[in-house]
């Protein structure tokens, strides 16, 4: 799945080269398609070697700055460049594409990042296969604020990267607020957007239907829980989830996702102290976390360890995590407000 393009400017989203001619034309189709990811919640970045100010003052001028996130224009190796815009936005390579007109740098990105998708920056045709088959499933506020949401992320970064302090003293003077509520029928589709798009912080990445998230629902003894994320540059949205059940004195967490965005934010943490507070007031005496190991879930598995569950009824990548209730304690990050309902 494609959530992210990273854009080439020289005859990719316009006609010559900034740096030596004297007028660019730009290519109007690439903007329409600029404007088409952007309502299907695809984020756009760029990565180009020129001088920043000038293809900046173009990107005003044909009224696009501000589609891009994060924009790396400057004279650095783009692998270099990519390798720090992934970094800072936590996407993995699979979900990224790449368009430029140069094979050279096309090569060199794909040796450099084996699972990017690459795509000539001077075939149109090419660039509208592409944006064709990516698919928008789920029409939610978040898919529809999704490239704002980034760019409000860019402000955090860029914030985090000139502050003069610690990390936890930034994340402090965020003033995180997670909410966390019942799930009801209008937050269904969201809930399988959260999942479908989500892996990094996915403790199963398995798929639920619309029919058995509305019959968990109705069942007493599970838990169907979302989490919505703000702090004081703005709103995260519905960005964290749980489904547990309560069985024979555990309290088992079936699935528990956290949007990407939210790594190193501990949205992670909460949402576990949220389950255990919850299994200590139905008298449980076991919290259980099912677990599917991936290549990419890595930061959850520390995340339970950290916490004092341990590992048992391993199966191939399949597992559990265990704490008994009372003989531990998870606590909220310090640095998060939290509210119930």
């Amino acid at each position: 799945m494609i959530k992210c393009i990273i854009w080439d400017l020289d005859n990719t989203i316009w006609e010559g080269i900034i740096s030596e001619d004297k007028e660019v034309k730009v290519r109007t189709e690439i903007i329409d398609i600029i404007d088409k990811l952007i309502c299907k919640g695809i984020v756009s970045t760029i990565c180009s070697k020129n001088d920043f100010f000038v293809a900046k003052k173009k990107l005003v001028e044909l009224n696009i700055w501000d589609c891009f996130v994060y924009p790396q224009i400057n004279w650095k190796n783009k692998t270099e460049n990519i390798n720090a815009f992934i970094s800072k936005f936590h996407f993995r390579t699979e979900n990224i594409a790449f368009i430029d007109d140069s094979l050279f740098e096309r090569d060199l990105v794909k040796n450099t990042f084996k699972d990017i998708t690459v795509i000539d920056g001077s075939s149109i045709n090419e660039i509208r296969k592409l944006v064709g088959s990516i698919n928008c499933n789920y029409n939610t506020l978040e898919a529809q604020n999704r490239v704002a949401m980034y760019k409000i992320e860019e402000k955090r970064v860029n914030d985090c990267e000139q502050f003069r302090g610690s990390h936890l003293e930034f994340l402090k003077q965020c003033n995180i607020t997670v909410a966390i509520r019942n799930v009801v029928k209008s937050d269904i589709d969201r809930m399988l957007d959260l999942i479908e798009r989500t892996n990094q912080l996915n403790t199963m990445g398995i798929y639920y239907s619309k029919k058995q998230i509305l019959e968990l629902m109705t069942q007493k003894n599970f838990d169907v829980l979302i989490a919505n994320v703000c702090d004081s540059y703005g709103d995260y949205g519905d960005s964290g989830l749980v489904i547990a059940k309560k069985e024979n004195k555990q309290y088992i967490i079936q699935l528990l996702v956290v949007s990407c965005r939210l790594l190193g934010k501990g949205i992670s943490q909460t949402l576990l102290s949220c389950a255990y507070e919850r299994a200590l007031n139905d008298k449980c005496e076991e919290l259980v976390c099912e677990f599917l190991k991936t290549k990419y879930n890595r930061q959850l598995r520390m995340l339970f360890s950290m916490n004092g569950m341990q590992l048992t009824d391993v199966q191939n990548e399949k597992c559990s995590y265990v704490m008994k209730c009372r003989e531990n304690k998870i606590d909220y990050p310090e640095w998060v407000h939290i509210n119930m309902s």
